[in-house]
C-alpha cells in the first residue's frame, strides 16, 4: 500500500513562495518605518511664537491689534490670519487676514496689524496661521475702554 502526498517538488515551490511572500512584507514594513522617520515637509519646519499683542485702538466695539510674531522654524514663513478668540474658549471672536512683514525670515520678529476687528471689553487670545501650516497661540490679554 503505498501512501500519495505532495510531491517533493510541488512543497519546495511552496516554501519559496512562502519565504518570497515574508520577505515582501517585510521590506514594506521596514521601509514604510525608514520612509516615514526621515521624510520632513515644510509644515513640520514651520515655526512660529507669538510674542505679543498690542492694543493700538479700541472704540468700544472694535479695536486694532498689533501682533508680533517670531519665526522659530527652520524656513521662511508668510503669516495669513489672525484669530481673535474669547479667553473662556467659548469661540471665535472674529478672523481676518494679516498684513505686515512677509515674508518673515528665519528667527526674525515680525508684527502683524489687524484693524477694525469687531471686540468689547474682555478678555481675548489670538491665534497666528501661516501660509506654510504653522500656527500659535498667544497668552490671554485684556481689551478695556
Amino acid at each position: 500500500m503505498r501512501r500519495r502526498g505532495v510531491s517533493s517538488i510541488i512543497s519546495v515551490l511552496l516554501l519559496i513562495v512562502i519565504a518570497v511572500a515574508a520577505a515582501v512584507v517585510t521590506y514594506g514594513f521596514v521601509m514604510g518605518f525608514i520612509g516615514g522617520t526621515t521624510t520632513t515637509t515644510t509644515q513640520t519646519q514651520a515655526r512660529i511664537v507669538v510674542e505679543g499683542v498690542q492694543i493700538t485702538d479700541f472704540n468700544g466695539s472694535h479695536a486694532n491689534i498689533t501682533v508680533y510674531v517670531r519665526n522659530t522654524g527652520q524656513v521662511e514663513v508668510n503669516v495669513d490670519r489672525i484669530y481673535l478668540y474669547y479667553a473662556n474658549g467659548t469661540g471665535i471672536a472674529a478672523s481676518q487676514t494679516a498684513s505686515g512683514s512677509n515674508p518673515l525670515p528665519v528667527n526674525s520678529v515680525g508684527s502683524y496689524s489687524v484693524t477694525n476687528i469687531p471686540a468689547a471689553s474682555g478678555s481675548y487670545y489670538v491665534k497666528v496661521t501661516t501660509q506654510e501650516g504653522a500656527q500659535a497661540p498667544s497668552e490671554v490679554f485684556t481689551i478695556s475702554s
